[in-house]
Order: C-alpha cells, then structure tokens, then sequence
C-alpha cells in the first residue's frame, strides 16, 4: 500500500539516531494450541514519528505497507532473535519506540505482526514481552 505520510525531514531532524539506552525481551504469540517462540526473527525498533505511526496502522491492520524511506531506516534498529525468541539491543536514544516483530501461527500459517510502543529514558534498560 503507498504511504499517504511524506517522509517528515524535520521531525525526523530532531531526533538523535544512537544513545546509551536497551531494549530486551522475548517474541512469542499465544495461539489455542499454546505459546509460539520467535525463534531467529528480526525485531526492529523504530522512533514514534508521524510516517512511522501511519506504517505500524497498516501492519497491524494486515495490510503491506511500502518500503521505509532510507532516511527513516537511518533512525531503525534492528536485531535477530535467538532461538528461544529472546532478544537484546543496546545503543538506543531515549524517546519513544515502536518495537515490531512477526512470526508465523502454526495453526492458520499466516505471518502474524507484532507491535508495541516503548519509552526509554537515557541509560535506561527495559524489558519487554513482545507477545500478541
């Protein structure tokens, strides 16, 4: 689907791509059959930002979104699980995130995407659980 937000060159200006700040946590997804591991997904950490929060709306909303602007991935970070689904970034700025992941439920095959909006402050490390 076609991105209806330009890319803002001024907000995106404003924010700061690295800092001192960690994010850790598991990917899983509760099914009826019970929980799937995220095993070697990719986890992806993105500012909050006008553009960013049109692309996250229409993920979880099941629809495909076009390709990140270049200058928006400048400000990404992003990591592979392990294969127990845990994951770890470190360097992050403060501010306000949306952390992201998918994997597939075993029970309709669909690849199900994964969101949720995390502050961190300067040196800060939170823990989260990236579950659905």
């Amino acid at each position: 689907m076609p991105r209806q937000v330009d890319f803002p060159e001024a907000e995106y200006a404003a924010l700061e791509k690295t800092g001192n700040a960690a994010l850790s946590g598991r990917l899983t997804l509760d099914t009826a059959s019970g929980t799937v591991v995220g095993g070697g997904e990719t986890i992806s950490v993105a500012p909050v930002t006008t553009y960013s929060a049109e692309a996250a709306e229409q993920a979880l909303a099941g629809r495909a979104v076009e390709r990140a602007d270049p200058r928006a991935r400048a400000y990404t970070h992003t990591t592979r699980t392990d294969g127990n689904g845990y994951f770890m970034l470190r360097g992050l700025p403060s501010g306000n995130f949306y952390v992201s992941g998918s994997l597939v439920d075993p029970t309709s095959g669909q690849r199900r995407v994964i969101i949720h909006e995390v502050g961190l402050r300067d040196g800060q490390h939170r823990e989260i659980q990236l579950n659905r």
